[in-house]
Order: C-alpha cells, then sequence, then structure tokens
C-alpha cells in the first residue's frame, strides 16, 4: 500500500450548505432512524440496483456484534428468525421472509427492541441502533455511511472553515502515522514536534489500530485545551511526549508564490468553503507583483482530497468562457448540466495542474474538465478516481447519514468513476532515504480498489475510453521539497506554462518536446547517479513480455519481533530480456509489510541480485511464517509475474501485567471513605510477570459517559528508567530512556478522581482502571485481526462511601490452544477469579461465545474451522469476572501457490542449491 497523506481538517464531500437554522433539542435515538435514513436510501442512492436489503442485514447483524462483545447472533441466509444469546440468555426476532428497505427497517426495529428489554440498563443511548445503521449501510459504497453525532459534529467543525487543533498533517506508511507537515507558527511546532515524527499515542488513545481521521478526530479539541502526543523520533527509539494546547486552526488555506519567469504558483489543499475565492486573491496578488503580467499558471492539486462541489465549479469557470464544466448523474435521471457562466475569467493565461494518487473528487473534476475541454495541460500520476456525489442528512438526534447520492462525469459524458484523470505527462517519483528507495506510485491503493465501490455509469451513447499511459513517463528523484522551487514537479509544470504559444491545450504540444526532453534527462541523470552509487543501475530499455525471474529470501540473522532487521530477497533473471527499472512490491496481509518495495534497478538477462530491505518489526509477534506475494514492475506498471513466499519471524517473550489498586484519601476529609464532591486517589501497582520487558506500561482511569467523577490525571506511565534492552538508565533524559518494566518488576502511580457532587444512584462510585503494555501487545489480534479495544485492561474499582476501598489484586486470564487433526482448534482459558466468556472470530464473524462466570476457573473450547475459503486468522478474546483481558490469533493453515510451471525443474534446484550470486550466472 502507497503512503497516504489525509490533513487533519480533510473535508468530506458535500453540497453548499443551506442557512444557519435554529437549534432545535435532539431526539433520542429510536426506530425513527432507521425509517427515515432508509427511505433515503431508497429515494436518493446513486445505484438503486445495487442495493440488497438481505446482504444490509448480515452486514448489520456483524457490526453489532462487534459493538457489543456478549452478543452472539446467527441467522441462516434468507431465514426469518435472528437467533439472539446474550448474558446466557437466548430468544429469536421474526424478522420475515426477507424484502425490500421498508422490510428491512422494521426488522432492525424489531431487532433494536428485543435487546432494549435484554440489554444493562446503563448501556450508552444509541448503541444498538447506531451499530445497525453503521453494519448495514457500509454494504453499500465506501463514501455511504452512518454518522454518529459526535463525528457529525467534527465534520460541522471542519465545514466551517476552522477547527480546534495543534497543526500537522499526518500520514500513514506501512501502518504507523506519522507527522507528515508542521504548520510554521502553529503550537505543534511550538511544541517542538517535527516532520517524520512517528505518533504513537494521542491522548488516551493509542495509534496502532486507528485510522487516519480517527487520529485527526482524537487531535481535535476545545481551543485552549491540551492535548498530549506521544511520538517516536527518527533515529532515537525514546519517546518523547508532548502536551500541546489547541488553538483554532484554519483549514489549511490556499497559498502560492510568483515563480522565475513570472509564472504564477498556487496550491489548493482542499475545496473548503474559502477555496475559490482564495485562489482568485492569491492569482490578484501575484499578478500586482509582476512588471508585465503573468506568463503561466500553475495549480497545485497534489493531494487535494476534495471538498465542496461549487467550490471546484467556480474554480473550473475562471478558466472557461463558457460550455460545459461537469454533467451530475443521479439514478433514473438524465444527467444535469453544470455549464460555464461568462464572466470575469483566466481565458488567457496558461495553465499546468499538478495531480497524483492522492488528488480525488473534487479536484479530480477541476483536473478533469480543463484537461477535456482543452484548457489545461495535466502533470503527475493517475488521480485517484472517486467520481461519486456524497450528500449528508442530518437526524434530529443529532447523527446524520452521508449518502451517495450522484457520480460526476467530465465534459462529453466520461465517468471519473474508478479511473481517475489521467496526466498528459506521467511523472516517476523515486525516493531515496533510511528506509531504502521507493518508486512512488506502486500499488497505490485508488477508488477501484475499494471493496464495493461503485461501477462507473455514463449516459447512453458514451463509449467508455481506457486510461493510457499519458503523453511521455519520466522519473525523477524525489527530494521531499521544502518549498515549490525545489520541487521537481513544480519545475517542469513551469517550464511548460513558459513554452506554451498561448492558452489552449493545442498550443503546448510543439514546444512541449524540447521542454520535456530537457527536463527529462537532467532527473534521468541524476536518478541513475542516486541508485547507481547504492549498486542499482538505472537504465532505460524496452519492455518484456512474460519475465522469467527467480526469487527466494536471502540468507542472515532472521527478524525479531520488536526489533529492526534486514530482509534479504536473492533475484535472478532467468529470461533472455533484460528488465529495465525492476522493482519487487510486497503484498501481505501484516501491515508493517504491506506495499513495501524492493527497488532491484535494471537486470540484464542472466544477471542476478542480492538485495536488502529495512524492516521494523512490530513487538508482540509470536514465531511465525508471514505469507508475502511478490508483485513485478517497472517504470510502465505492473508486470505478469507475482510469487509468494514465507518469511520466518522470530518471537520475542511479552510481558504479563497485574494489577493491585486500592483508594485512598487524595484531598478529602482524612475519614479514608469516598464521598461526594472529594478528590480520591487510586494507588495502582503493576507488576510485570510475564517472561519480556514491558516497553511502554500505562496505567489510566477511563473517563465516565454519566459524569459521576472526573478525571484528574493523564495516563500516567509506569516503571523504572530502562533503555530499549531493558538495562538501567541514570535519568529519563538519557537517550533511549523511558519508563519500562523488567520482568518480576513492581512500580506504582496514583491516578486522582474528582467524585460528583451527588451520590450515584447505584448508592457508589464505578470507576473504571485500565492498564496495558502498548508495545507488547498481542499484535496479531490487536492489529492485523483489528480488535483495538482488547489492547488494555479494564479493572472495575467500586467506590463505596459506607467502607473505605480495600485492595484489589488482579490477573489477566491464560488462554492455552491445541492445535487438533482435522481442522479442529481446542483449548483451555484458565483464570483463578473466574473466565466470564471466550470470544471466538473468524476473520470479522463472530462464530462463538462461550459463557463462563463466577467459580469458572477453567473453561474449556473446541472450534471446528471446517473447509472452504474464510479469514486466514482465528482470534480468541478472554475476559474474566475482574474485567481483564487476554487475546490470541491462531494462523488458519493455508496453501502456498505452486511454483509456476515455465520455471524448468534444472532451475529450481539450481535456486535451492545456490548460495551467491555467481553461482547462479
Amino acid at each position: 500500500m502507497s503512503l497516504t497523506v489525509v490533513m487533519l481538517s480533510a473535508l468530506l464531500l458535500a453540497p453548499v450548505q443551506a442557512a444557519p437554522r435554529p437549534k432545535l433539542e435532539p431526539l433520542p435515538p429510536g426506530p425513527h432512524l432507521f425509517d427515515r435514513d432508509l427511505e433515503l436510501v431508497r429515494l436518493r442512492y446513486a445505484d438503486a440496483e445495487a442495493v440488497d436489503p438481505e446482504a444490509m442485514l448480515q452486514g448489520a447483524l456483524v457490526r453489532l456484534e462487534r459493538e457489543l462483545p456478549e452478543l452472539l447472533l446467527h441467522r441462516e441466509a434468507g431465514g426469518r428468525l435472528v437467533h439472539v444469546e446474550l448474558a446466557g440468555h437466548r430468544s429469536a426476532v421474526d424478522v420475515g421472509e426477507a424484502g425490500d428497505l421498508a422490510w428491512l427497517a422494521e426488522a432492525l426495529s424489531s431487532l433494536a427492541a428485543e435487546l432494549g428489554r435484554r440489554l444493562p440498563a446503563d448501556t450508552p443511548e444509541g448503541t444498538v441502533e447506531y451499530a445497525l445503521l453503521e453494519g448495514a449501510l457500509a454494504t453499500l459504497d465506501p463514501h455511504t455511511g452512518f454518522l454518529r453525532p459526535d463525528r457529525r459534529e467534527a465534520m460541522s467543525e471542519e465545514d466551517a472553515g476552522a477547527f480546534g487543533g495543534i497543526g500537522v498533517t499526518i500520514r500513514s506508511e506501512l501502518g504507523r502515522v506519522l507527522v507528515a507537515e508542521v504548520e510554521p507558527g502553529g503550537p505543534a511546532e511550538a511544541a517542538g514536534l517535527r516532520p517524520e515524527d512517528h505518533i504513537v499515542r494521542v491522548g488516551d488513545r493509542p495509534t496502532f489500530n486507528l485510522h487516519l481521521d480517527e487520529v485527526a478526530r482524537q487531535v481535535r479539541g476545545p481551543v485552549g485545551e491540551a492535548i498530549r502526543v506521544e511520538v517516536r523520533r527518527p533515529g532515537t527509539e525514546e519517546l518523547l511526549r508532548f502536551d500541546i494546547p489547541r488553538a483554532e486552526i484554519a483549514i489549511e488555506p490556499v497559498e502560492g508564490e510568483l515563480l522565475v519567469g513570472d509564472v504564477a504558483y498556487i496550491r489548493v489543499p482542499v475545496f473548503h468553503a474559502l477555496a475559490a475565492r482564495g485562489l482568485v486573491a492569491e492569482l490578484v496578488s501575484q499578478r500586482r507583483a509582476t512588471d508585465h503580467g503573468l506568463q503561466g499558471l500553475v495549480i497545485d492539486l497534489r493531494g487535494n482530497p476534495g471538498g465542496y462541489l461549487n467550490q471546484a465549479v467556480d474554480i473550473a469557470n475562471l478558466f472557461l468562457f463558457s460550455g460545459e464544466i461537469l454533467q451530475v448523474l443521479e439514478a433514473g435521471r438524465e444527467p444535469e448540466r453544470i455549464v460555464a457562466y461568462m464572466g470575469e475569467t483566466e481565458s488567457e493565461l496558461p495553465l499546468v495542474i499538478l495531480v497524483d494518487e492522492e488528488s480525488a473528487s473534487a479536484a479530480e473534476i477541476v483536473a478533469g474538465s480543463l484537461q477535456q475541454r482543452g484548457r489545461a495541460w495535466v502533470v503527475g500520476q493517475p488521480t485517484f478516481g472517486k467520481g461519486s456525489v456524497q450528500t449528508v442528512y442530518p437526524n434530529p438526534d443529532g447523527s446524520a447519514l452521508k449518502l451517495t447520492v450522484a457520480q460526476y462525469l467530465l465534459p462529453g459524458g466520461q465517468s471519473l468513476q474508478g479511473r481517475g484523470v489521467v496526466p498528459d505527462v506521467a511523472v516517476i517519483p523515486v525516493q531515496v532515504g533510511e528506509g531504502g528507495v521507493r518508486v512512488a506510485g506502486r500499488r497505490t491503493l485508488r477508488e477501484a480498489d475499494l471493496s464495493g465501490t461503485l461501477a462507473a455509469s455514463r449516459p447512453a451513447g458514451v463509449v467508455a475510453r481506457e486510461a493510457d499511459g499519458g503523453l511521455l513517463r519520466l522519473a525523477y528523484l524525489d527530494p521531499r521539497a521544502a518549498s515549490a522551487e525545489d520541487d521537481p514537479e513544480v519545475e517542469l509544470a513551469r517550464r511548460l506554462a513558459l513554452a506554451a504559444e498561448g492558452p489552449e491545450r493545442d498550443d503546448l504540444y510543439g514546444a512541449s518536446l524540447e521542454v520535456l526532453a530537457g527536463w527529462g534527462a537532467e532527473r534521468e541523470a541524476q536518478v541513475a547517479e542516486v541508485l547507481g552509487a547504492a549498486g542499482l543501475p538505472w537504465t532505460p530499455g524496452d519492455r518484456p513480455g512474460l519475465p522469467s525471474l527467480a526469487v527466494r529470501l536471502a540468507g542472515g540473522e532472521a527478524l525479531r519481533s520488536g526489533e529492526r532487521g534486514e530482509l534479504g530477497v536473492f533475484v535472478a533473471n532467468w529470461g533472455r530480456e533484460d528488465l529495465p527499472r525492476l522493482s519487487l512490491e510486497i503484498e501481505s496481509p501484516a501491515p508493517w509489510l504491506e506495499g513495501a518495495q524492493v527497488v532491484v534497478g535494471s537486470l540484464p538477462a542472466g544477471a542476478s541480485r542480492i538485495l536488502s530491505l529495512p524492516v521494523d518489526v512490530p513487538a508482540g509477534l509470536d514465531a511465525q511464517e508471514v505469507p508475502l506475494l511478490l508483485h513485478a514492475w517497472d517504470e510502465r506498471g505492473e508486470l505478469a509475474w507475482s510469487r509468494e513466499l514465507l518469511l520466518p519471524v522470530a518471537g520475542a517473550p511479552r510481558s504479563r501485567l497485574l494489577a493491585e489498586v486500592v483508594g485512598h484519601d487524595g484531598e478529602g476529609d482524612g475519614d479514608g471513605l469516598p464521598e461526594p464532591g472529594e478528590v480520591l486517589g487510586l494507588r495502582t501497582t503493576l507488576l510485570n510477570a510475564g517472561e519480556g520487558l514491558a516497553r511502554a506500561p500505562v496505567v489510566r482511569v477511563a473517563p465516565d459517559p454519566l459524569g459521576r467523577y472526573e478525571l484528574l490525571d493523564p495516563a500516567l506511565p509506569v516503571g523504572s528508567p530502562r533503555d530499549a534492552r531493558g538495562a538501567p538508565c541514570p535519568d529519563l533524559e538519557a537517550p533511549g530512556c523511558a519508563l519500562r518494566l523488567a520482568p518480576g518488576e513492581s512500580a506504582t502511580v496514583t491516578l486522582r478522581v474528582a467524585l460528583s457532587e451527588a451520590l450515584p444512584e447505584a448508592g457508589h462510585w464505578p470507576v473504571r482502571v485500565l492498564l496495558a503494555d502498548r508495545e507488547g501487545l498481542d499484535y496479531l489480534s490487536v492489529v492485523e485481526a483489528g480488535f483495538g479495544e482488547f489492547a488494555e485492561h479494564a479493572l472495575t474499582v467500586h467506590l463505596d462511601p459506607r467502607e473505605p476501598t480495600r485492595l484489589r489484586r488482579t490477573e489477566p486470564p491464560r488462554i492455552e490452544v491445541v492445535p487438533g487433526a482435522g481442522g479442529v482448534i481446542s483449548g483451555v482459558v484458565r483464570d483463578e477469579a473466574g473466565v466470564a466468556s471466550l470470544l471466538i472470530f473468524r476473520g470479522e464473524d463472530k462464530i462463538a461465545v462461550v459463557n463462563g462466570g463466577e467459580g469458572s476457573a477453567a473453561l474449556p473450547f473446541s472450534v471446528e474451522l471446517g473447509a472452504g475459503e474464510g479469514a486466514r486468522h482465528l482470534t480468541l478474546l478472554a475476559r474474566d469476572t475482574d474485567g481483564l483481558v487476554s487475546t490470541h490469533t491462531v494462523r488458519v493453515p493455508r496453501n502456498v501457490e505452486a511454483p509456476a510451471p515455465e520455471e524448468a525443474e534444472a532451475l529450481r534446484a539450481a535456486l535451492e542449491g545456490a548460495t551467491s550470486p555467481e553461482e547462479l550466472q
């Protein structure tokens, strides 16, 4: 998977908002949500034929099971009955014969009513309704969904053009959340955050299992309120902590600069409500700075995720005197044509637009429509391909439905959906850094790759055109430029704009060839020099027909969990054709390997090469063989070759945290009893009873949604100063030193909570204490299988005003697994306090709930996997009667793809016995 950049200010595509209405008190969630939102789906969804109420019901059941861990639901496909098992009680809900969306609304209402009778009274309002709608809507397309009230509120802040934040943009790289940019003069810069910092934790949430938009949501909040951000800086093992006060952050402004030759450069990072106005203002400002007027314009839409449609139309209209800008195609209707209106335009200015694989939606409309109308040249990489329109419909309870209602069509009826905008000049960024060499654009995730994406629609009579490779493909060394003048793509666009003989796209063709040849030769020479110095020849050549490659993992030290290692790969070209500019892309279920590249360079026929790729192996892995599927690429795209390998990874001993919690007076009256309005201290001792180092132990108190107590302390690290190998270090200021717990070591911290002025109805304050080793988690279960909610142990301490809080000792349950014959996995969960339950998932499907309870010190289980396709992992989630959890993931055996038949037996034998490249040449 390629690098992905998501701005903290990223907007969802939405229509122009109407004037604000008087704020009404929200209604409580209930069956009205099902009726209203599903009726909107019936009336407005862009692809009525893709709506499958049966699949939507199944999706709702799966999502609800994840929301409520103790719940098990089962329904035969097409069956009338949904069997419900919750806390030992079994019942059935008759949902009737599968039918239309009205049937689905009634079925969901019946399920919600049944669970409303079964769930505890303190279950948060809307839990069932929200989960059911999320699951049902998620089956439609990647951009349709249900927004809970907190998410809708965050969207409203974004749409307003400003929000409380810290002034950074973030990106995802091989499963890690990294700082991409730090806003000059913003709170993050003042605190000391730097680009490339790895964000480990935001507030009380680790980032290891969060999407980028969720991390962004955690960072945002009330202006003036501080948020703790913990990062790991490249080249160090030290965990840095920053308490950063939020400030009002404007959505990234439209900015630019005047380039050499009086060419205006303007970057539009997102189409927020002021984007068109900002572009006009910047254009006027740069024109005033010239003596003889502007000679050209470069608009940078790289990384622009879209935004308001009207802003994209207004910007395109600046450069078109009349005629079509785009069409909007709703289901069952004739396309609505949006045309340029005659007014003040920039119809005489040569225009070049920069795009990349992250330019999406409204950004694609601007680039695609101006390209189609012959008004601009497009330079960069093929865009994301999001050609659908979303509208947000608010619900009375504060939630909202985000619904795909139409598709965009470019002038002439060509669809953007799944295709994107193909640049006139395709460039290939080559990145060289500490992580090795990377050729951008390989296996980049685009709209067409998303699960459930819409098929492209087009009016009758419009013939789809296949995407071509652009006018020319040029490679260049990507320096991650800090300014426009140092950016190779900006420099290419500047030269092209100056070379244009007029404003029309055709005016650029004749003069462009010399510009492209000159820029390309300069950059190709630079790339060849840098990669040549690294032992990777980078010479051009003809594209081969069917590559004949032999690849295996090279020798060296085994990769170990929690450490950085070198992945060695041996590559031999057995064919008769040279392979120019070859790279191997890794596809893997392991996020820390997915999308990684082994750049081979130009490999002549009969030659071989041993290469290495630096790999950061996450902590918390058991010994295992990780499947890798290698894909071959050259500069023109993917080649017809792939191979599957198994990468052995050595596990490392893990920590195992035990807790003791006791309450005492913090700022009370000294009688040792918790009383209304007092501040109570919870003295918590953590013991590492495991065999491995606890690298980042932490304890915190969970916020109370009912306001029965207030947190006075953030999450507190626990331990003694130790380095990454567990050796004591002098103090926390020493490089690589942090609070850690060695095996057998314990440490104590005190968390303070302010109790409410009134005693809760239950007669006590239930306070949830959470503890975890943030870097010693079960990686397969928590990250790869996606069970982030089980990363922490939760211990509930009841603060009773009638008696002092007594010492609570806890130990998480132990899961013992015995793989059996015939696809059966069995074992036992043990816990002296009693095993409450065991949840068993295959992939995202909950296949069993085994209930225990008080006195269940041992809970046996047995699971038959069955034959056929399915998820590659079985995840076991055990909870004891104290609330502590343990996780364990079992890899489901799979067949490894046999070698390709075209490889001769003699070559395979030679490969198996070879120990050096020379033996195979």
